[in-house]
């Protein structure tokens, strides 16, 4: 199975999915080798306290009108870490097709094994202790991705930090998000204290400018959002906090310039974000996790910031 986050993503309707109602199907205990369910992805789920104890690497989460079971699948030595790397996947998991919502074509090969085999290839290969966190209502976790970006999925997710860091005694985080994962990387770094370096790939830190910019309206339907970029003054970290945008000038799906407009009110916040141009896989130019798993990493191996620079900017 191809990594998820690693490559294009061609979109297939779910016509199988099960509609989005006030009271959502219970998620799936997915067994290790159990691939999951694009439909259950497309209506979104709910889980128990109860369930979610019985749910393998998995953390039950609550936050103002919502409580989800959110999983993760991680490898390298967790336990007592300095520093931790933290994946987020993107919005390319779900879309709008012909007015439906779907799930991405790729998305039912993936299974918690797979993942977890996946997170070893980094961790090894990083040298650094790697978890994928799966965001509400994806990869196995309870949740709504319709109601994607809302501050309920911020909040969720960073509860799920908290007791990660807990649970394994933590350090510090690296935060690599693609996509509305880096758009989350944007958001979380305004809730927490304890990140080191945060990596946005292709992230959605400006979603109103992005829509404007496309000319369309939000795929969730929403008018209003949790945006980043209205965050970046709540933005209080140590003082050798690094935060990187790479994104790529001819992406189709999230406008380079979105990033720029984040990155210049950030600058305004004094956070001196540094953008690195990439070179986008698939047809949209959209695909950037390849460099923003490895660049999280090597910032929190202390490399510095002149040599991520010239080791990662790439242009056309």
């Amino acid at each position: 199975m191809r990594p998820r986050h690693l490559f294009p993503v061609v979109l297939l309707l779910a016509t199988s999915a099960v509609d989005a109602v006030a009271g959502l199907p219970t998620v799936r205990n997915y067994g290790q080798d159990e691939h999951f369910d694009p439909a259950e992805a497309v209506s979104g789920s709910s889980s128990t306290p109860e369930q979610c104890a019985q749910t393998h690497q998995a953390l039950w989460v609550t936050v103002p009108g919502h409580a989800d079971c959110l999983r993760y699948y991680f490898a390298g030595p967790l336990q007592d870490a300095p520093k931790a790397e933290v994946f987020l996947d993107g919005d390319e998991l779900m879309s709008l097709h012909n007015g439906q919502v779907v799930a991405a074509s790729d998305y039912g090969d993936a299974s918690p094994r797979i993942l977890e085999r996946w997170a070893t290839v980094w961790a090894e290969r990083l040298q650094i202790p790697y978890v994928h966190l799966a965001r509400p209502g994806t990869m196995g976790s309870s949740g709504n991705q319709n109601d994607r970006r809302q501050q309920t999925e911020t909040l969720e997710v960073d509860a799920a930090l908290d007791q990660l860091k807990a649970l394994y005694r933590i350090g510090r985080f690296g935060l690599a998000g693609q996509s509305g994962g880096g758009g989350l990387v944007a958001a979380l770094i305004a809730e927490r204290t304890d990140v080191l370096c945060a990596v946005s790939s292709s992230g959605v830190v400006a979603i109103t400018a992005r829509n404007t910019i496309r000319h369309q309206h939000d795929v969730t339907g929403y008018t209003t959002f949790w945006d980043p970029i209205d965050q970046v003054g709540r933005v209080h970290q140590a003082a050798d906090f690094r935060l990187f945008l790479v994104g790529d000038p001819e992406d189709a799906n999230v406008p380079f310039q979105s990033l720029l407009q984040y990155a210049e009110a950030a600058t305004q916040a004094g956070l001196h974000p540094v953008v690195i141009q990439g070179i986008g896989t698939g047809a949209l130019h959209h695909g950037l996790a390849r460099t923003g798993v490895p660049l999280t990493a090597d910032c929190l191996h202390g490399v510095p910031t002149d040599t991520l620079v010239a080791k990662y900017d790439q242009r056309r």
